[in-house]
């Protein structure tokens, strides 16, 4: 399981925003510098819930709440997440160009920030850019209006370049942990109850009533830079985890594509 990251090629944003301190800490692959090729890694798996809960417990112990929680006793929080696609849905069959992409318009609860992100991800390596705005402005970035030097700008043009547009809306309960590792932050992560439907406006809105497409399952992600820290390897060993790939966005589209 351990991860050498001078076996891999750097995925490196040279136009990158620097995220906060404290969306370092959320996400091990938003790097604080375009020009630092920290190299993070997310080892996903699919765990019926009651080996998703026991591990749960382990969080609990060794890990803090995430800062998006709603509290210290729940350490879940709502996501909503808009995913967006090609007229000839490239994301979704990973053509070649689109290998490992994609691009996406995330909000957490109701607060009023809208997340505009692109996720790139080569094996279990992945990289993310990720610019906030007022979830007012998201009518203006659906019609490519960045404006001029502005942080959203970036994400306009990539909506103008591939024509995308909107493809499904996913909401899930997820309950996250972290801990600064000697590599930098780590994180874990548990998704649960993720219903989604088709979307054909830009709203990022919660999904009520809508697809379920884990039957009960969690995805739990391991978050990390660099190297799988010994604490992660061995819960994973004791555990007798095995990694799954699994995709929520892919998921989804095959239960609304064939019902």
């Amino acid at each position: 399981m351990q991860r050498n990251a001078s076996d891999e090629t750097p995925l490196i944003d040279s136009e990158a925003t620097p995220p906060t301190s404290s969306e370092t800490l959320m996400s091990p692959s938003l790097q604080t510098s375009s020009q630092v090729a920290a190299h993070a890694y997310e080892l996903k798996f699919l765990l019926p819930e009651e080996s998703a809960r026991e591990l749960q417990n382990w969080a609990a112990k060794n890990l803090s709440v995430d800062a998006f929680a709603n509290s210290e006793q729940d350490a879940s929080y709502q996501t909503t997440t808009l995913y967006l696609d090609t007229p000839a849905m490239d994301l979704l069959h990973q053509t070649q160009k689109f290998r490992g992409r994609k691009y996406r318009l995330r909000r957490y609860g109701q607060e009023p920030l809208i997340y505009l992100e692109r996720k790139r991800r080569r094996g279990d390596r992945v990289r993310k850019r990720r610019t906030s705005v007022p979830d007012q402005d998201v009518a203006l970035v659906a019609i490519g209006l960045g404006r001029d030097g502005q942080q959203d700008e970036w994400f306009c043009q990539k909506i103008v370049k591939h024509q995308l547009q909107p493809s499904c809306c996913v909401t899930y309960e997820r309950a996250a942990f972290m801990k600064m590792g000697t590599t930098g932050p780590m994180r874990l992560t548990f998704d649960r109850r993720i219903r989604g439907v088709r979307a054909n406006d830009w709203s990022v809105l919660p999904v009520s009533d809508g697809a379920d497409i884990l039957n009960g399952e969690v995805i739990c992600e391991f978050k990390f830079r660099e190297v799988l820290p010994t604490l992660f390897q061995q819960v994973i060993e004791e555990m007798h985890l095995q990694p799954a790939s699994v995709s929520k966005y892919r998921r989804l589209m095959q239960v609304v594509l064939n019902p």
